[in-house]
């Protein structure tokens, strides 16, 4: 039977290869650099065969050396990836990316409800209008908009993204909207995260856009855009679930009611390997279910 050489021999040889240095290997795992030259010494004796070329300020692997540095370094990032999974499935932190409008309009005045059934888990949420990398970015589920479904990844869909044109009722005591043409006429606010958001409205309600775009007002997100309609400064194109509340108080009102936004909706989506997050699980069958609850009363 082959006789398995230590394995923190061969970690501590891992090490020094990829550092290219006895004193930064040392550092890395907190040792003396006499200790890891020991580590490295003794493998090299029970292998016998030399691993690592040695400099006055560096080494550099042999050949075999080279092989079993790449063998090493991709079997321990694979088990340090299993180790991170593994503790993710019990961990009750859940880290949630979604768009910070999203975040402020319909996700936060609804997270207290989440809180009281589950006190354990903790959400920590990160906002950017940006599609994350999942790992890369620490993330483990987010909310996006767009047509779903996204390959690779669990995908849950939440909400329809029903748009209107929407403006402060004050607003239209000057200039009335009784029909969509009528837009020309009028100052729009747009929203730079979705460029194209009005140009395409225009498009599926037949509007040709002719008018002077001179006086239309343009906004880093869909938050500042929708804080001037409500000031009054002119007419916002917004998803309903963004704006509910405010039409719900009178503060905002749609003249054209609410039409499905060419496919778009709102889904929570994460990796398929967290499926099984316990945080995740709870945090997913929450959301859907206020979800469903939020689009039967005001939708259907």
């Amino acid at each position: 039977m082959y006789r398995f050489p230590s394995l923190k021999a061969l970690f501590v040889f891992e090490a020094v290869a990829r550092q290219r240095s006895f004193k930064k290997a040392a550092d890395e795992l907190n040792v003396t650099t006499s200790a890891v030259s020991h580590q490295v010494r003794a493998l090299e004796v029970e292998l016998d065969m030399p691993l690592l070329k040695r400099y006055s300020r560096v080494v550099e692997p042999t050949p075999n050396g080279h092989l079993l540095l790449s063998t090493l370094s991709d079997t321990f990032g694979r088990i340090t990836q299993t180790l991170k999974e593994i503790q993710a499935e019990n961990d009750e932190t859940l880290v949630l990316s979604c768009a910070p409008t999203f975040a402020m309009r319909w996700l936060l005045p609804r997270l207290s409800c989440f809180y009281v059934n589950e006190p354990d888990i903790e959400i920590r949420l990160s906002t950017t209008s940006k599609e994350v990398e999942f790992a890369q970015d620490g993330i483990d589920v987010a909310i996006r908009y767009g047509i779903g479904p996204w390959p690779d990844f669990e995908c849950h869909l939440l909400l329809r993204a029903d748009v209107a044109p929407v403006c402060a009722p004050a607003y239209l005591e000057s200039k009335p909207l009784s029909c969509s043409a009528d837009l020309l006429g009028h100052i729009c606010l747009h929203n730079m995260e979705v460029p194209n958001m009005w140009a395409n409205w225009n498009v599926d309600n037949g509007i040709k856009e002719t008018r002077d775009k001179g006086n239309d007002q343009y906004f880093q997100d869909s938050n500042l855009a929708l804080e001037a309609a409500l000031a009054g400064l002119g007419v916002a194109l917004a998803s309903f679930a963004l704006v509910e509340s405010d039409v719900s108080k009178g503060q905002l009102t749609a003249p054209f009611g609410w039409q499905p936004s060419r496919g778009n909706a709102y889904y929570l989506v994460y990796p398929k390997k967290r499926k099984n997050q316990h945080s995740l699980q709870r945090f997913r069958e929450w959301l859907v279910a206020e979800a469903a609850t939020f689009s039967a009363s005001h939708l259907d």
